[in-house]
């Protein structure tokens, strides 16, 4: 089989004249720093594959995916002048879909502002199919005069209503971003973020295929991947107050993030019962806010502390879908509206260090992780898929997860000459576990006490030999498997038709 050959024809002209050029002398060699490209390309192909598929994978993240001509668009140029003010423009690929433009701009030393924009293909697939018309939007609806299948094994049934749909996405970037240096040591610094992504992508869904009149919980069905419809929007601002000098270096910081998404649910009719739908849900919006901060001080050569903190909120409240479409009354209603989930974390972190000689080293590292729950608990019923009688009568209810994790960690360098050295320690960590129930809550802890030691030895360049051995202890408490779940200590064996015995279940 022959490869087909894909190739860009570039003719471009690039601008150095000494009205758009500076340089600078660097061992006697002159770089440009003004440069300025622009021109025409060509894709072509050769081979005698398929083309529109090759074109495609071949321009997969650059736009590059159709043959013909495009502009070539580089810039790189910049200046700054006796009193440090400046400015700096870079562009690249500005003629195709996966352009990137920054300006720079401000006083070194004082004032820093910045302008991008970024833009990034993704041609997934050229060469699907479905039945469904107007793919790409949340309701998918099968044509006028679709006939089901007499049967779910009927084969080719479908192609006569098959149409192309092309799987692709676009994200587009836009930031911006500000920072300022005081006098007395404080700085401050501020960046936005806005991305957008839209397109076509793909996902599962899972579509019955058994009798219309069938009962039970045991249902046959299909899997069948969609068009799903992506519209995107994401924001993040990033803001910190800084201080550096000398000993003493430290940050207040600000991290926030917003999702939203304008499509909640993906609708299709069903094409094996043409009178049954379903449904699934889309990403939902959801935010995230931190606040931290992270510093460090040099008492002296020998000792050395820092140290880090957050604290976090993330919330989620899209509302529910029912659970089958059409709706079907069952024993219990959903037991609310939304969601309503936040988690709150909090993570610290501290260091100590102490060199009393170049051949030794301590350090004493202290880790906390936290992670609070506050989703609430409720019971709800299992849905195989939506359509009549695909659901379970018995209800099953969430476990939102908290934990608490601490860590100390003691740990000691030792160069023994210039041929060998000894790395040894002792760890310390435990991790508290709360799986909120109806009923209250079911808590469980893992402790673990380890030391170690590593002897290595580097008598050449060529090779090394290392000894590592480290002896821990280990206890679980108060561990109880939530509901549903298999005991640890359960086993059972099965014998199967060719005299293989199952394992652990």
């Amino acid at each position: 089989m022959k490869t087909p050959l894909l190739i860009a024809t570039l003719f471009s002209t690039g601008l150095a004249a000494a009205a758009v050029q500076a340089a600078d002398e660097v061992e006697g060699a002159e770089l440009p720093i003004n440069q300025i490209e622009f021109g025409i390309g060509s894709v072509t192909q050769h081979g005698f594959s398929t083309v529109d598929d090759d074109l495609w994978k071949f321009g997969r993240y650059n736009g590059l995916n159709t043959e013909g001509p495009y502009f070539i668009g580089d810039i790189y140029t910049q200046d700054i002048n006796e009193d440090a003010e400046y400015w700096k423009v870079r562009g690249t690929n500005l003629g195709l879909e996966s352009r990137f433009f920054r300006l720079e701009s401000g006083t070194q030393g004082k004032t820093d502002f910045f302008f991008e924009f970024d833009q990034q293909p993704n041609y997934i697939n050229n060469t699907g199919q479905t039945p469904y018309l107007y793919p790409g939007g949340t309701q998918l609806l099968l044509p006028p005069g679709y006939a089901p299948p007499p049967s779910p094994l009927t084969g080719a049934y479908i192609d006569p209503y098959l149409q192309p749909v092309e799987f692709q996405t676009e994200r587009q970037r836009v930031g911006a971003g500000l920072d300022i240096k005081f006098k007395n040591y404080w700085s401050f610094d501020v960046a936005f973020r806005h991305e957008t992504k839209n397109g076509i992508d793909q996902t599962g869904s899972v579509i019955v295929t058994d009798d219309p009149a069938a009962t039970g919980l045991i249902r046959t069905a299909s899997g069948a991947l969609i068009a799903e419809p992506i519209d995107y929007e994401t924001d993040q601002v990033n803001a910190a107050f800084r201080y550096a000098k000398d000993k003493a270096q430290f940050a207040f910081e600000y991290h926030g993030s917003t999702f939203k998404n304008a499509n909640d649910s993906l609708f299709w009719q069903e094409y094996y019962r043409t009178d049954q739908f379903g449904s699934m849900a889309l990403p939902p919006d959801n935010q995230m806010h931190q606040l931290s901060f992270n510093g460090g001080y040099q008492f002296s050569r020998q000792y050395h502390l820092s140290g880090a903190i957050s604290v976090s909120s993330s919330t989620q409240d899209q509302a529910f879908q029912p659970y089958n479409v059409p709706t079907i009354p069952l024993s219990n209603p959903l037991p609310r509206d939304s969601l309503d989930g936040e988690v709150l974390t909090t993570n610290a972190q501290l260091r100590f260090t102490y060199r009393p000689s170049s051949k030794f080293r301590f350090a004493a590292n202290y880790r906390y992780d936290n992670r609070d729950n506050q989703t609430e608990v409720a019971s709800w019923e299992g849905t195989v898929a939506d359509g009549a009688q695909t659901y379970d009568d018995t209800t099953h209810p969430q476990s939102p997860l908290s934990y608490e994790h601490n860590q100390l960690d003691l740990i000691g360098n030792w160069r023994i000459g210039s041929m060998s050295s000894l790395r040894f320690g002792y760890q310390y960590d435990l991790m508290y576990r709360e799986y909120t129930m109806l009923t209250g809550s079911e808590n469980s802890d893992n402790e673990e006490n380890k030391l170690f030691a590593k002897f290595k030895m580097q008598p050449g360049m060529a090779w090394n030999l290392a000894v590592y051995g480290e002896v821990s202890d280990r206890s679980l408490n108060n561990y109880d498997p939530p509901p549903d779940e298999n005991s640890p200590v359960s086993y059972t064996h099965l014998t199967l038709p060719t005299n293989r015995v199952a394992g652990r279940s």
